[in-house]
């Protein structure tokens, strides 16, 4: 499944518009989410040229959307794609957006992932890849929310628009105000279907990756087929969330099975960012080397590390060999989530000899599904849960298989 295409080629489709076609070619555009609010657009001039149409018609084009507040105004000359506040300001044209948004699904997220160019299908952020692409090719509008970008004024706005429905995802449950806001719509009757292992959703459509399966049969793999009998986890998190819990308990339940003895989780708390993802720095290696240092020595020594994420292995690898372990035989690395290359698209360490592809692909399809069911009255009344089922792979990290395959 191919990836949506970014800003700058949305402006490219607009190619071959005649005159009186640029002004619904651009709606269409917006509110379809492939410019993301406050995007800059181009110039009159650049915007006639790409189009290959007259300024006088993109003139009056931009004017038309800014009067409907799709677009707005950021000084003299520069427009730019209106934020969730203006674009359902009463003030500017309520009738028309209030008719937009009730054909419209809001999608919730943490970050917009199209603007990462090295990102593949482990990240959690391909989900966004995916749900947006499917929307797109549904009968609703879409309109990307960045979740730090919901304030009381746009509660309010969007919960009197009333939208279609509400993807939130990964990462949405971070913000209070995007909580509120969810309670808001769901108590008015707008369906949501969210992205959320925490208990404080279990009333609600939602699905995610079964976190509690994929880590007990990595567990059992490094287990029987690895050899195994020491493993420890060493958890970078910048917190305790709910799907850690349950990645334990697959763990501790296949290493209770082999009759082998758990080891309490090391958890080394991050900041957040990506910068902490696989940062390949210094410092890092050599905080892993401490935490490292005494689990390596002695008849208790540990044969196996399990890390949150693949994007670890390579600073635990390199921690590891300076501690004179070798992390191919002596220590044997497990990742998580099947990713190829790190943020900023270097490799990852080849020493993972398994991981598990959390399938993020087909958790993209099933929360769409969910959505459009809930709208169309085919589901229950009971709220409706999906485990994503996780796939495991043993070797390095390599492509996961796409939910058409």
């Amino acid at each position: 499944m191919s990836l949506i295409s970014p800003q700058s080629n949305a402006i490219d489709g607009l190619v071959g518009c005649k005159p009186d076609t640029i002004e619904s070619r651009l709606r269409e555009t917006i509110v379809k989410g492939r410019l993301a609010p406050g995007f800059k657009l181009p110039s009159e001039r650049e915007l006639a040229e790409r189009a290959r149409v007259g300024r006088h018609a993109v003139r009056q084009a931009l004017l038309s959307l800014a009067k409907e507040g799709l677009i707005e105004f950021d000084g003299k000359r520069t427009r730019r794609v209106a934020s969730l506040g203006s674009a359902i300001s009463p003030s500017s044209s309520s009738s028309m957006a209030a008719g937009l948004l009730d054909q419209t699904v809001v999608v919730v997220s943490a970050a917009d992932w199209r603007k990462r160019p090295h990102l593949n299908s482990g990240w959690d952020g391909y989900t966004q890849f995916e749900v947006l692409q499917l929307l797109e090719q549904s009968d609703f509008h879409v309109f990307s929310l960045q979740a730090g970008a919901v304030d009381a004024a746009a509660i309010q706005r969007l919960s009197d628009a009333r939208p279609a429905g509400v993807l939130a995802l990964d990462g949405f449950d971070q913000f209070p105000k995007v909580q509120s806001l969810l309670d808001r719509l769901r108590a008015s009757g707008v369906p949501v279907v969210v992205h959320s292992h925490g208990a404080r959703w279990a009333d609600v459509d939602r699905a995610y990756g079964d976190q509690e399966a994929g880590g007990y049969r990595l567990a059992r793999n490094l287990v029987q087929q690895q050899r195994r009998k020491r493993v420890l986890r060493l958890w970078q998190v910048h917190a305790r969330m709910p799907w850690l819990d349950q990645r334990d308990r697959g763990i501790e339940r296949a290493l209770r099975e082999a009759g082998l003895p758990v080891l309490d989780p090391v958890e080394i708390r991050t900041g957040g960012g990506d910068t902490l993802l696989g940062s390949g720095t210094e410092e890092n290696i050599r905080m892993l080397m401490g935490y490292f240092y005494d689990h390596v020595r002695g008849p208790d020594a540990i044969d196996a590390v399990m890390l949150a994420s693949d994007v670890y292995a390579a600073d635990a690898a390199e921690a590891l060999r300076r501690l004179g372990v070798d992390p191919e035989n002596d220590v044997k690395i497990a990742g998580y989530d099947n990713i190829e290359t790190d943020v900023n698209g270097h490799a990852v360490a080849p020493e993972i000899v398994a991981t598990i592809d959390k399938n993020n692909a087909m958790l993209g399809w099933t929360l769409v599904d969910l959505l459009n069911k809930r709208i169309a009255g085919e589901l229950p009344d009971t709220p409706q849960e999906r485990l994503i089922e996780p796939r495991l792979v043993v070797g390095k990290p390599r492509p996961a298989v796409s939910p058409e395959s």
